[in-house]
């Protein structure tokens, strides 16, 4: 394929960028960081080349990890910009966010780690670090004509754009200490360790008491037309005693409450059952860790 940009632009600062894009048409630009996501589109033809390319690789302002507090909440601040690699390396992250790691180590190889940023993994709507945000309810930060404005993931998810005109300039997420009773999980179903679209992704967080009782249960799972909370399931579980009879319902409310698609590996009805069976088989290794009386209630997947 013939490159048909003309253009490539490389701000500085959020401000730059945004001046860039006020001085072209939605249809005239693309932002770009790591690329390796847009590549794949671009070699594949399901993408046009944009005749203005927007390079962010050398924004300070959304290449960090950071914390804060607000109102007294504990918050992590994670720049668009920053790497997966990064990400893995961030003492920050391994304290707090557990899921989110696990799920950055089965995202590709480690080249294209070093490349992918979190922020363009969040803008294909469909990677696997998604359903991660989704369970830690996750907010994104939008910079617009010079403001920030935050938007939960959860809710951009719902009327997703192909071209916003607003930048990512990062991802919010409200953290607390782990607990010796809290747990989370991810889970990948794929066909291959490469850099391929995942057949479904899941995650999950909450707390179990000594007596076996979930509370505070968040679900979330991808492998249909976009990521999205499993809120029936998440209800039914919440404030009830772990039983065998419990998990049988699970297994019928997440087939029925998953929307699964189809594609040409496999089916709708085959992702469905699936996600029904890693959802039922983290919580029976969960309710066995905690007969044990054991230490962390976390479960890798």
């Amino acid at each position: 394929m013939l490159v048909s940009t003309q253009k490539i632009w490389r701000p500085l600062t959020l401000e730059e960028a945004w001046e860039v894009i006020e001085s072209l048409d939605q249809e005239e630009y693309c932002f770009v960081a790591g690329g390796t996501w847009l590549r794949t589109q671009w070699e594949s033809n399901l993408r046009p080349y944009a005749p203005n390319l927007i390079s962010l690789e050398n924004i300070e302002q959304i290449s960090e990890i950071r914390e804060d507090f607000s109102s007294g909440q504990h918050e992590i601040i994670i720049g668009s910009g920053v790497t997966l690699t990064n990400c893995l390396k961030s003492d920050l992250l391994k304290r707090y966010v557990h899921t989110l790691i696990e799920a950055i180590k089965k995202i590709a190889a480690l080249s294209i780690r070093n490349q992918a940023t979190i922020g363009g993994n969040v803008m294909t709507a469909a990677g696997d670090s998604i359903t991660s945000l989704l369970v830690e309810k996750a907010e994104l930060i939008w910079f617009k004509a010079g403001f920030f404005e935050l938007e939960t993931l959860e809710g951009w998810l719902d009327h997703t754009k192909t071209n916003d005109k607003r930048i990512l300039a990062g991802i919010k997420i409200k953290t607390e200490e782990k607990r010796k009773d809290s747990f989370s999980f991810f889970t990948k179903v794929g066909r291959r360790e490469a850099f391929t679209a995942s057949i479904l992704t899941i995650a999950g967080k909450g707390t179990v008491t000594e007596d076996g009782v979930y509370q505070d249960v968040v679900l979330a799972a991808a492998g249909g037309k976009k990521p999205g909370r499993l809120k029936n399931t998440e209800n039914r579980l919440c404030n009830t005693k772990h039983s065998n009879g419990l998990l049988q319902w699970v297994h019928k409310e997440v087939q029925a409450e998953f929307q699964a698609t189809s594609d040409p590996f496999s089916t709708a009805s085959y992702k469905r059952m699936v996600a029904a069976n890693s959802i039922v088989s983290e919580f029976y290794q969960l309710h066995q860790e905690v007969q044990k009386g054991g230490g962390s209630l976390v479960v890798e997947s």
